[in-house]
């Protein structure tokens, strides 16, 4: 028998025959008092209080991944689950939080795959203010533990960044993480999996919950098919697709990577199931159309030119028909770029929001310092700010302070490259030349100057494989000095009004 086919025929053998239990995690409140005793309706096989300040709170919207119903004037939910998931979870009403453990807010309870077992499961909530707060998002981490990058200690530097910016932001402040927070081919061989990445954030962050979202590199690379899949994700983080509020937005966050890993190839197509969908129009029932729903999702919703990059796209978005906004941040890419939607039959903006991890930690090792992606924007994460249904967006790249939007580079002649890593339409930019102005020209076709020095020519002039390269990008802009001694001053305008500016000698870069 062939090595490949003895995979192929462990993975089977494996999916068709085992999917562990997770392991019980800690009660998220106390056991209920005899006087706390709930009658329990027939069929009901999950029921629990949400309480805050020990009453009961109604109308927390509760579910177990399929059926989605609310507490009622007590606070009781009751759920007839068949438990095909193994949890129960709610969708923390604006104006709370929940119970922390770690970082991982205790929005969700394991309970036994069991549906002929009654199970009881409380969730707590505590009132909290959020009439002005930020949301931060983290695309792809990529932590393995690779010795040859320090992987770990660049991502400590990026920890770093958040508790300095969350220090001065002076706001309360939560996070929600885009997919590949790990590297699923070395959950073995580096025995860094998803448990190692809970410990690290745990050790890294303090009074930050942390809302994750699967990607194709947090499923276990040892089973075959998406449900089972995603089993040590459930066990570990919890709900591959749930709900919350904060403020007056309503979050969604789904998993868009239907997992095959069939012959070991750990492939996977992108779409969002129809138990999914199913299960969000049914949560979309509780949420005003006045709402601003925001969806975080691994693999974007569009391509950097604005065509479909998920299968089953408009079956998707079809259901936030007659919403006024609906705000998708994914990741994947490793690369950013915005896609501007708001005037069609649903509304929708998109944010692909690069990578915590850039190119794999692969520039700040080869040069430290220059932490970038293949399309030359900064490693780092996306910062919304929120007041009410209020918000607004920036991108801050680690270790660079909010007021750093582009990079401008010399590439002879006079010419000279912009990268504004955020761009969208709405921006503007003005170059100019000893007072006068600069024709400035949007290319669609060009890899960033810099990506291309620090990794690309990096691993040839070292005898490497460029195993990332760089990627062609439509937010770099080109000008033409008049003379190679120029200096030019820049000043980009994003769509919120704030100005960014800097001047650029053309001398001092040739």
């Amino acid at each position: 028998m062939s090595f490949t086919i003895l995979k192929k025929y462990i993975l089977i053998l494996t999916a068709a025959t085992a999917i562990l239990p997770c392991k019980k995690q800690e009660p998220y409140s106390p056991a209920p008092k005899k006087e706390d005793k709930i009658e329990i309706s027939e069929g009901t096989t999950i029921y629990g209080l949400v309480s805050c300040d020990g009453k009961g709170v109604p109308g927390v919207v509760v579910s177990d991944g399929i059926i989605v119903t609310t507490t009622d004037s007590e606070g009781v939910y009751q759920i007839a689950s068949q438990k095909k998931h193994g949890y129960v979870f709610i969708s923390i009403p604006s104006g709370y939080e929940s119970e922390s453990y770690g970082v991982q807010p205790r929005f969700f309870h394991m309970v036994e795959n069991n549906s002929n077992k009654v199970e009881r499961a409380d969730f707590k909530l505590f009132k909290t203010d959020q009439s002005e707060c930020t949301v931060l998002f983290f695309g792809d981490i990529h932590l393995a533990n690779r010795t040859f990058c320090h992987d770990i200690s660049q991502f400590r530097e990026f920890t770093a960044d958040v508790n300095d910016f969350i220090a001065s932001n002076g706001r309360r402040t939560y996070a929600v993480t885009l997919g590949d927070m790990t590297w699923d081919v070395f959950w073995n061989s580096n025995k860094y999996d998803l448990t190692s990445y809970l410990a690290e954030v745990n050790a890294d962050f303090r009074n930050l919950q942390i809302f994750h979202t699967m990607g194709n590199h947090d499923n276990d690379p040892t089973l075959a098919g998406d449900f089972l899949g995603e089993n040590a994700y459930k066990c570990i983080l919890g709900p591959t697709y749930y709900s919350f509020n904060i403020s007056g937005i309503h979050y969604i966050v789904l998993d868009d990577i239907m997992y095959r890993n069939e012959t070991g190839e750990r492939d996977f197509y992108r779409q969002v199931s129809d138990e999914q969908i199913a299960w969000m129009v049914e949560d979309l029932k509780y949420v005003s159309r006045q709402t601003p729903v925001f969806v975080a999702m691994h693999c974007p919703l569009y391509t950097d030119t604005g065509g479909s990059s998920l299968s089953g796209l408009w079956n998707l978005i079809k259901h936030f028909e007659g919403y006024d906004h609906i705000h998708f941040v994914t990741g994947h890419t490793h690369a950013m770029y915005n896609v501007d939607c708001l005037n069609r039959s649903v509304p929708v903006f998109e944010n692909n929001s690069g990578a915590v991890c850039g190119a794999w930690w692969m520039t700040g090792l080869n040069r430290p310092g220059t932490h970038i992606g293949p399309d030359g924007a900064p490693g780092g994460y996306r910062v919304f700010q929120v007041k009410g249904s209020s918000f607004d967006w920036q991108y801050k790249g680690t270790g660079l302070p909010l007021e750093t939007q582009f990079r401008a580079s010399h590439q002879g002649n006079g010419v000279v490259y912009i990268n504004i890593w955020d761009y969208d339409p709405l921006w503007e930019i003005s170059v100019t030349e000893g007072g006068k102005p600069l024709n400035v020209s949007r290319l669609t076709d060009v890899k960033d100057p810099l990506y291309l020095e620090v990794y690309e020519k990096y691993e040839t002039d070292h005898g490497y494989s460029v195993s990332y390269p760089a990627y062609e990008t439509n937010h770099i802009f080109s000008v033409t000095a008049s003379s190679p001694d120029s200096e030019i001053s820049i000043t980009v305008t994003d769509r919120f009004g704030r100005k960014y500016s800097d001047t650029f000698r053309i001398s001092s870069q040739s």
